[in-house]
């Protein structure tokens, strides 16, 4: 790993740890399918965590900064908020610092309503169905493995649909709602995994004895992005949603992680050290045409798409805090969107 990546101290240790193994990650792909009523109030509107306050919380801005706005308010740790594809719930993972049980929040951004769907372990693994009703997520419920389950926003109880003794964990709805991707040790490997959205026909996509892990749908649904170590470093790859022609995309020798499909599928923001520090590149969905879009001596990370695909959401820490900025899709326009002390992490556009 390049030293680079640790130059900033134990929060950015803690961050490529988050990135490079399947513990609080998630995946707001599908948002572009349900798309908010016009005049919605969270229309452009960026979610992101906060440690502002004295503690991790969830807020919302203007995709511009403006009109900040706390909308969680608990005393207990929060942070992994996700839009659902509709733009009317968020869902989040608080943690009870008095028990240390961590737990899956929904809420409805409207009104601030919220409900537990999970009073046991959860690891921030979360993805939306594309009609915004149904939320699939992945906890420990006190066995020593994680599996996976499935919550309506109506329900009153959740529904496993992974029961084996090893870890099954980052689902990912596929954009057409038939089918889950997931990552699974149950063959002593971390391996991408796909069912059907009921949890029968669970197939096995990717062998090796590396990992492989965030496996997330392109908008089509014919192909799944992932990132694994097969190369022997983390590299990004693409690979038809029947688990054929696995390509290697980013194929550089850097550490490439974090990508995101762009709204219409022809490109991949990503986090890249292949210019000797984290910066945010774009390439096509091939792999083609490389670009950084963020070239400097700061630390640059997790790119998250505008509806329009005109536009990234990142952090970086180029003004000595990690601090939430935007920029044009071609990395000019770049602007910080968030000032404050404290730490800003997480962005996540609404749908």
């Amino acid at each position: 790993m390049n030293s680079k990546w640790a130059a900033s101290g134990g929060v950015v240790i803690i961050i490529i740890l988050v990135m490079l193994f399947p513990i609080w990650m998630v995946d707001a792909s599908q948002r572009q399918l349900v798309r908010q009523p016009a005049d919605h109030p969270y229309l452009d509107r960026i979610l992101f965590v906060s440690e502002r306050g004295g503690g991790s919380s969830i807020y919302t801005m203007n995709s511009d900064g403006s009109d900040l706005e706390h909308i969680s308010g608990h005393d207990f740790p929060e942070g992994e908020p996700i839009w659902s594809p509709d733009g009317a719930y968020i869902t989040y993972i608080r943690l009870n610092t008095a028990n240390g049980i961590s737990n899956q929040v929904i809420q409805r951004v409207s009104n601030g309503d919220t409900r537990m769907i999970l009073g046991e372990n959860v690891d921030g693994d979360a993805s939306w169905s594309p009609d915004a009703n149904v939320l699939v997520y992945s906890a420990d419920t006190g066995a020593g493995w994680r599996n996976i389950f499935t919550q309506g926003v109506a329900a009153t109880e959740n529904r496993a649909l992974t029961s084996t003794e090893a870890d099954d964990y980052q689902p990912a709805w596929s954009p057409d709602g038939a089918q889950i991707a997931f990552v699974s040790e149950r063959d002593g490997n971390s391996e991408i995994y796909v069912m059907m959205a009921d949890g029968t026909r669970q197939a096995r996509l990717t062998r090796g004895d590396q990992l492989d892990n965030l496996p997330r749908w392109s908008p089509d649904g014919r192909q799944i992005l992932f990132q694994s170590q097969r190369d022997g470093i983390f590299e990004l790859y693409v690979m038809r949603a029947d688990g054929s022609n696995q390509v290697n995309v980013s194929n550089s020798p850097a550490i490439d992680v974090l990508g995101r499909w762009s709204p219409d599928g022809k490109h991949i923001a990503f986090s890249s050290d292949r210019d000797l520090q984290p910066d945010i590149f774009l390439m096509r969905a091939d792999g083609t045409g490389p670009t950084n879009l963020t070239l400097n001596s700061a630390v640059d990370l997790f790119p998250s798409w505008s509806p329009d695909g005109s536009t990234i959401a990142f952090i970086s820490n180029r003004d000595g805090n990690w601090e939430i900025y935007r920029m044009r899709v071609d990395g000019s326009e770049q602007s910080r969107l968030t000032y404050d002390d404290a730490i800003d992490i997480r962005p996540s556009w609404s749908p």
